[in-house]
Formats: C-alpha cells, structure tokens, sequence
C-alpha cells in the first residue's frame, strides 16, 4: 500500500507543482492502470451539474433537507501553511482558513482533498466523517455559479466538509483486497445515514462526477 499512497501524492501535487521527483513517466502509466483496476485510486469529486440535476428531484421531498453524510480513512494531513497544501487549496477550489489544514483522504469510490477546519485534529489512517450538502441549502440549483458560491459558503462555515474523526471506525489500507471500513468490527456503509435516501441519490453519492441525463431534455452534464 506504501507504494500506492507514494503514487497518489505524486499525482496530485504533479498538475501543481512544476517539478515532481516522485512521479516519473512510467510511475504515471503505472498508476493510472491502477486506477482503471481499482474504484478506490479514482477521484472522488463532486460534479456541481451532476448533483444539480440529482436534486432537483429530491428538493421538496424529505431527503432534500438532509446532508449526506459519509466516511472516508486519511491517508495524509498537510497544515495549511505549506507550499502544497496551498496549491491543493486553489486546485480543488477549497476556501483559505486560517489555522486550517488539508487532508487527502481515501473512500471506497475515489480519493478526495479535503479541508480540515480549525480546531479539528486529525491523523494519518484516521476514518473521519464529512458531510455534503443537502437538495435544500441551495436556492437555484438551475445557476451553476450560485451553486458553486453556496457550496464555498459552507465549506467556509464547517457545515460541510469533515466534520469529525470516528474513533468507532477503522479503514482497511494494508492492500490485501479491495479497500474497506468497519465501524465496531462490523462492515460500514460509505454513506452513514444511506437510509434517509433514494438509491437513485445514493448511486449518485457512489459516483458524484459522473454525467446524469437532465431532467428537462436530453443532454449529460459533466
């Protein structure tokens, strides 16, 4: 598993900084046939068009009030103030908090850069729970640039993000079979309160950055 997480950080700081020792050309190839392999070393990221066209049909039902909320195991926590963690920061449109930090953290679907507000300690192989937003925080899921300035608010404010570490929780990253989490020694959902949601939202949660047909003709977002 060393060797995967040596991959994934080259990866993601390599589109950041201009020179990356650690990923060389064959060491990319490598990963990226990884990736086709394994869901887990793809990333997990958040298609504000494909979550609009998801909650437009779930705003005015009771899921629509609810934030999803889902697990994931930290792989590394960079304080803010470091040269790669700022570049993570403007990458990943993520909000500049003072006395914050960034985590990359691990899910069964896709590795994701996280914010880490102030206040949170967190560590290395840590499972921490972090939240979405919910159908119901945004006004006009039609305005894609209302949507992405409502989702910056509340990363800013903490109500979306990592919202606490589940001492409770434990992630398989030994790399003996697929990657997967328990919480008190029983197998865990990815999303914790899956029961308060459709499976039509929970596919979507498996997989936010996947283009979903729009509701009102025929074309995909992405």
């Amino acid at each position: 598993m060393k060797v995967v997480v040596r991959l994934l950080v080259a990866l993601l700081t390599l589109p950041l900084l201009t020179a990356c020792p650690g990923m060389s050309t064959a060491d990319k190839s490598e990963f990226e046939n990884l990736q086709a392999q394994i869901p887990e070393l793809r990333p997990y990221t958040v298609d504000t068009k494909s979550m609009a066209e998801v909650y437009k049909k779930i705003k005015d039902k009771e899921e629509g009030k609810i934030k999803p909320r889902l697990i994931s195991t930290v792989l590394t926590v960079l304080p803010a103030s470091e040269p790669e963690a700022a570049a993570l920061i403007k990458e990943n449109n993520l909000p500049n908090i003072p006395g914050s930090s960034v985590a990359i953290v691990y899910t069964p679907y896709g590795w994701s850069v996280m914010l880490v507000k102030p206040g949170l300690e967190v560590k290395e192989n840590q499972v921490v729970e972090f939240t979405l937003p919910a159908a119901a925080d945004f006004d006009d899921l039609d305005n894609q640039e209302k949507m992405k300035t409502k989702l910056a608010e509340l990363q800013r404010d903490g109500s979306v993000g990592i919202q606490s570490v589940r001492s409770d929780c434990t992630g398989d990253t030994s790399g003996n079979g697929p990657f997967s989490m328990s919480c008190n020694g029983s197998p865990a959902n990815f999303v914790t309160n899956a029961d308060q949601f459709s499976q039509t939202t929970l596919d979507w949660l498996n997989n936010p950055n996947k283009p979903v047909t729009a509701s009102t003709d025929n074309n995909t977002t992405g």
